[in-house]
């Protein structure tokens, strides 16, 4: 309503005050944009030239007159539901009772979580079809193991746009609108269009907050933690995830009688739950990464989880209630397939019928479930680097048999050996889950695995040089280790860096970082680097494969490069990270111990950061983005530059020069050759033979 205006008195020539009623307020021939879709009555002030409507309620910038007849969308009336939910009067009682579990509480929960928030925020969003292409990405390139059912949200997005929450919705492009050409293309490039649909989901995230619990607000608000964690806001991507984490367990999405499922359960509830069980999944595989990295507390505790991992992906899709296996250290229990008609027929009338023949054997992990138990061993892993990081920090000897080291390293040979033939990593594996748009998650898996093999030895490494450094043994441990167990160690370390270079440049030529990357894989690539940075400088370490280190470094940097155009921030900064810890190259004839120890340092140092920087050297852009704005400004090429000039091979001056040598004494790196020869030494079945020994240690 519009306050009225105050009475005008006038003074007449005999001195009389007479009242003079004030002007008119007329409506204007057209009304704005806002007030149309609001059905308010609109006042334009001409001075202004904007309503008073608008300008009193602080938005400006959303009142726009068009011609008549123009925008029909903008004439509609708000979406039923939302009127609905305004006029319904608020209980006094718990808006939010926790569910007793007994019956059918399935659509309960689906109608309580599912209610979608008021959407009277379109404007925010691009328009439609540009909208339905970035929803496409978002399921394509980033989340193809997720936690949305695809069918259901894009026949919704397409027949009734205005039911979805327009948080959730700006959540998803800040996160796959990276990928869409034609928002691209609208903001000149990839990180500026997620960076736009980020900043406008961020003004609407105090009203979201404070608003009850939902499915789609948490959904959403873990997105919003994705997009800063890629973009350097480690804190604040912390905390949008900790909302996420709490609004989870008011819902109580890791309970399993939270969805009191029935074998005649309608598909509808079927998908709705295994949603839910898909949402809180992801958002404890996320605490899992993001806490592992700084040394954080998780926010589950998993002894009180009673939910399977996901199941496979066409049972979701097709609402299925199939089988599921279990992750270790929850109270949950497998589910095994019901044998009973499929039920789909709701779906497809030609798909009823069908009987599923089963097995009650325990089942195997999905592709899902395998990659949050990977992650949740790499979460591990990664808490003990952190931990022996620290200063004064008591680490036993790996080759204890109940250290820590022993333990995560049989959890992961365990883990690897459980893979059935079309999990395990193959071509023809990659190219099945390409064809079903599954192999981002396929490949991730594999690169989170090697990440865990490099880490796991990483974190050893100043030990071995004390172990290595005679002076330094005795009296730092009683027990030695094994003949040759450090060799062994470096070598698995560096094998397993090469392997991730070597996976991503397999896929890389069919599926480029912009059509589907994550920021996880710029990380696995910038440590599989860092650690070969090592045997580049010291080639004593792995003589073996000490001549595929520079090659494979360069690749890493071009890799982080490429990245870099779909998530910079990160990329850039693991870029000038490892681009810096390879210029600086020992002196030729440098003495055996100045090398183990100038070794020993750099693997010090690293550590130091790691517990200064976290793991994923993901400083605080609130904090640093300005400093490392100026420190940037050479530009990312020119590091590039420097890189790769250091990561050529120099030999001494008084050997022949081989074929490909130059007068000065520099190798170039025979890529050809290269990927030949890592293929082919992936190949033996021994590696320790690779290895040169001599009688008193390492021939360096």
């Amino acid at each position: 309503m519009l306050e009225p205006t105050a009475e005008l008195t006038t003074i007449t020539s005999n001195g009389q005050e007479l009242l003079v009623p004030p002007p008119k307020q007329k409506r204007s021939s057209v009304a704005c944009r806002r007030c149309r879709r609001l059905r308010a009555k609109c006042i334009k002030d001409e001075e202004k030239g904007l309503c008073r409507g608008c300008i009193e309620a602080g938005v400006p910038n959303e009142c726009q007159f068009l011609p008549r007849g123009m925008s029909a969308i903008d004439r509609a009336p708000r979406p039923p539901q939302n009127r609905k939910r305004q006029a319904r009067p608020r209980e006094p009682s718990d808006p939010h009772p926790e569910p007793s579990g007994s019956g059918s509480v399935a659509p309960v929960l689906c109608e309580k979580c599912s209610s979608p928030s008021n959407n009277t925020n379109g404007s925010l969003l691009p328009p439609h079809d540009e909208l339905v292409e970035a929803c496409e990405w978002f399921f394509t390139t980033y989340f193809q193991l997720g936690f949305l059912h695809k069918p259901t949200f894009m026949h919704k997005l397409r027949a009734a746009p205005e039911s979805l929450s327009t948080f959730l919705l700006l959540s998803m492009l800040s996160v796959s609108a990276r990928f869409a050409p034609s928002l691209i293309s609208r903001y000149q490039n990839p990180a500026e269009a997620a960076e736009v649909f980020a900043k406008r989901a961020h003004t609407l995230i105090g009203e979201e907050m404070l608003a009850p619990p939902t499915i789609e607000r948490t959904q959403a608000f873990f997105l919003c933690s994705i997009w800063n964690w890629g973009s350097g806001y480690r804190d604040r991507s912390w905390i949008f995830l900790g909302i996420a984490a709490r609004m989870a367990s008011i819902l109580r999405l890791s309970q399993e009688e939270t969805y009191g499922l029935r074998a005649d359960s309608p598909v509808e509830d079927i998908i709705n739950a295994e949603m839910s069980r898909r949402t809180w999944w992801v958002i404890f595989m996320s605490d899992n990464l993001l806490s592992s990295g700084w040394g954080r507390p998780v926010s589950f505790d998993l002894e009180k989880v009673t939910i399977p991992l996901p199941c496979d992906e066409d049972h979701f899709t097709f609402g299925f209630n199939g089988p599921a296996a279990v992750l270790e250290g929850t109270n949950a229990h497998p589910r095994l397939a019901p044998v009973s008609r499929f039920p789909n027929a709701s779906i497809d009338p030609q798909l009823g019928g069908g009987v599923i023949e089963t097995d009650t054997a325990p089942t195997g992990r999905s592709l899902y479930g395998n990659l949050i138990t990977i992650t949740d061993i790499w979460a591990r892993v990664a808490r003990g680097a952190i931990d022996r990081s620290k200063p004064m920090a008591g680490t036993k000897s790996p080759w204890s048999p109940d250290s820590e080291y022993t333990s995560l390293l049989r959890e992961l040979q365990a883990w690897e050996a459980s893979l059935t033939g079309p999990q395990t990593w193959s071509l023809s594996n990659l190219l099945a889950y390409q064809s079903k748009s599954l192999d981002l998650g396929y490949r991730c898996i594999f690169l989170i695995f090697h990440l865990s093999h490099i880490v796991l030895r990483r974190s050893y490494l100043p030990m071995m040089a004390r172990d290595v450094h005679s002076s330094a043994t005795t009296g730092f441990r009683a027990d030695a280790p094994p003949p040759r167990y450090w060799e062994g160690l470096v070598h698995e370390m560096f094998s397993h860096a090469l392997r991730i270079i070597e996976l991503v440049k397999s896929w890389f030529p069919t599926m480029p970082f912009a059509r589907g990357s994550t920021p996880m894989m710029g990380f696995a690539i910038y440590m599989a680097g860092s650690v070969l940075s090592y045997l580049k400088r010291w080639e004593w370490l792995c003589p073996a494969l000490a001549d595929y280190s520079g090659p494979a470094i360069i690749d890493a940097l071009a890799l982080l490069t490429e990245l870099a155009i779909v998530w910079p921030t990160m990329a850039r900064r693991w870029h000038r990270s490892l681009s810096r810890s390879i210029i600086s190259i020992p002196p030729q004839g440098e003495q055996a111990h100045k090398q183990v120890e100038g070794f020993g340092n750099a693997a010090e140092q690293d550590l130091d950061m790691d517990d200064r920087e976290g793991l994923y050297r993901q400083k605080n852009m609130d904090v640093d983005g300005e400093r490392e704005d100026r420190e940037d400004a050479m530009g990312v090429n020119m590091l590039y530059s420097l890189a790769a000039a250091a990561s050529t091979h120099r030999v001494p001056a008084s050997t022949p020069y081989p074929p490909n040598v130059n007068a000065e004494g520099t190798t170039q790196a025979d890529w050809n050759k290269y990927h030949d020869e890592i293929g082919n030494l992936f190949k033996e079945e021994d590696f320790s033979n690779q290895m040169e020994y001599a009688a008193d240690g390492w021939n360096i």
